[in-house]
């Protein structure tokens, strides 16, 4: 057990510090990108994973979530500031338990003129991105 958990460390460590790059995820604009506030509900999929969000190779969510899966609302949710336009947004996950269990997969997500966007995260045998003006609605 304390080797699969050092090997997961080792395999997330590694693949954030892949992606460092100049940070996007403050509310700081300059001439050449518009950043915009944008929550990210992860809906499904999601339960009893390591959890790697990047926006464009910036690493925006890191976490280990809890295995219970949600009944009415997301799995987790994080607000992060992202440019305006076309956007690759990279997922990976992985079984804490089982390392050889992972997913990755990407999209492009095009965010425009709005204040505020949602994205809805779902994963089953690939990745579904949901993008609006507007809150999710959960019962």
């Amino acid at each position: 057990m304390r080797l699969v958990t050092i090997l997961l460390i080792i395999t997330l460590i590694f693949f954030c510090e892949s992606c460092k790059e100049e940070s996007i995820s403050n509310p700081v604009n300059n001439n050449d990108i518009i950043l915009v506030k944008t929550q990210v509900d992860l809906q499904s999929g999601f339960a009893g994973k390591v959890v790697n969000i990047r926006f464009n190779k910036e690493s925006v969510y890191n976490s280990i979530l809890s295995d219970i899966v949600s009944f009415a609302g997301p799995e987790a949710t994080f607000i992060t500031y992202i440019p305006k336009g076309e956007n690759n947004l990279f997922v990976y996950t992985q079984n804490p338990n089982l390392p050889s269990e992972y997913f990755l997969d990407s999209v492009i997500v095009n965010i425009g003129d709005k204040e505020k966007y949602f994205l809805g995260l779902q994963i089953a045998d690939s990745l579904k991105c949901i993008v609006q003006d507007s809150s999710f609605l959960y019962m």
